[in-house]
């Protein structure tokens, strides 16, 4: 449930990049506390109380990945949407389509890293948790 919590955050602080506020910084120093707090704790646990386990995370990795293109995609919606009020972006359309291209060259990266690393002959990601 870690990488939900980084999507999410990831989320929620682009989309703040859509509004102006005297306050947003508030918002975005919240997020980054419980970032480093959710870190501290998995780090007590990891080295302090938890014993070695083995864990296959090679798809759970290619999922948070593919899900990632989620907070990226607001990203490049929050720089259409600012580039669309400066006068940059001409219309919607051609938003749609910056969003669209970001998207597809996303994930057109993410499967060509898959592809040379299984071409590699790395197979699934193993890991040891200590």
């Amino acid at each position: 449930w870690r990488y939900v919590d980084i999507l999410n955050n990831c989320t929620v602080s682009t989309v703040m990049l859509c509004f102006v506020s005297p306050n947003g910084y508030q918002a975005l120093l919240f997020l980054v506390l419980f970032v480093l707090m959710v870190y501290a704790m998995d780090w007590y646990v990891i080295t302090e109380v938890s014993g070695s386990t083995p864990a296959d995370s090679g798809p759970l990795a290619h999922l948070f990945g593919v899900l990632m293109v989620v907070p990226l995609g607001v990203l490049a919606a929050a720089g259409c949407y600012w580039g669309f009020r400066a006068g940059y972006v001409m219309s919607f359309a051609v938003a749609v389509r910056i969003l669209a291209c970001h998207t597809a060259a996303y994930l057109a990266l993410l499967a060509a890293a898959r592809w040379l690393g299984d071409r590699a002959g790395r197979g699934p990601a193993r890991a040891s948790v200590p």
